[in-house]
C-alpha cells in the first residue's frame, strides 16, 4: 500500500513539473516572439533614420568597433 502511495505521488509530482515546463516553455516562445517584432520595428526605424541622413553608416562592422568607455 506504502509503494502505490509514493508512485501516485511521484507521478502527481512528475506531471505537476511538466506542467510548469510547459508554461514556462510557452511563456519563453511568446517573448521570443515579441521581441522579434520588437527587433523588426526597431531595425525598420533605424533604417529609416539613416536614410534621412546622409553620412550614416549601416554596416554590421560599423556595430563591431570597440567604444572608448571614461
Amino acid at each position: 500500500m506504502v509503494v502505490k502511495h509514493l508512485q501516485e505521488y511521484m507521478t502527481d509530482n512528475l506531471i505537476d513539473r511538466i506542467q510548469k515546463l510547459q508554461d514556462a516553455l510557452f511563456q519563453a516562445e511568446n517573448i521570443m516572439s515579441l521581441l522579434e517584432k520588437e527587433n523588426e520595428r526597431l531595425r525598420y526605424a533605424l533604417d529609416s533614420l539613416a536614410s534621412d541622413n546622409e553620412g550614416y553608416i549601416l554596416d554590421s562592422e560599423a556595430f563591431n568597433e570597440p567604444v572608448c568607455s571614461t
